[in-house]
């Protein structure tokens, strides 16, 4: 089984952030992405299995969506994207105490911005899921 968390899950469990960064140095810690590690026997297991191993896109690209009235006082980061758009409350949520848009925003945010058969692997992906995440409704309510 793999044991994949966040390096706030982990000081949550009293690890501290020095801690953390010992165990990335030692190889007790892989860093999967930002600010996501996973234990050194959980990636032997996984091994080179792309099904179990989670490797981040070649560019990564963070996404960040203001008001329109919002200062912009931010240069141009590498990595970074900007975008100008009223968010209702009804397609915000909080994950880890921010601000993110719900998973039926950010889905038709990604149909519009993908290539047309990445956006219907996320499309697909939200509808299938176990746990309700996305409705239809809530797509078309979305665009």
């Amino acid at each position: 089984m793999m044991l994949i968390r966040t390096a706030a899950q982990r000081n949550e469990l009293g690890a501290s952030e020095q801690q953390i960064r010992t165990l990335v140095r030692s190889g007790g810690l892989t860093r999967i992405r930002h600010g996501v590690y996973a234990t050194k026997s959980s990636v032997e297991w996984a091994g080179s299995d792309p099904v179990h191993l989670l490797t981040p896109p070649k560019k990564q690209i963070v996404t960040l969506t203001l008001p329109p009235d919002k200062s912009w006082n931010r240069p141009a980061a590498t990595g970074m994207r900007f975008y100008s758009a009223e968010l209702p409350p009804s397609q915000v949520t909080r994950l880890y105490k921010l601000p993110i848009t719900s998973v039926a925003r950010t889905v038709v945010d990604l149909a519009r911005t993908l290539p047309f058969k990445d956006a219907v692997v996320v499309a697909d992906s939200a509808l299938s899921r176990e746990h309700d995440e996305v409705t239809k409704p809530q797509l078309n309510e979305e665009r």
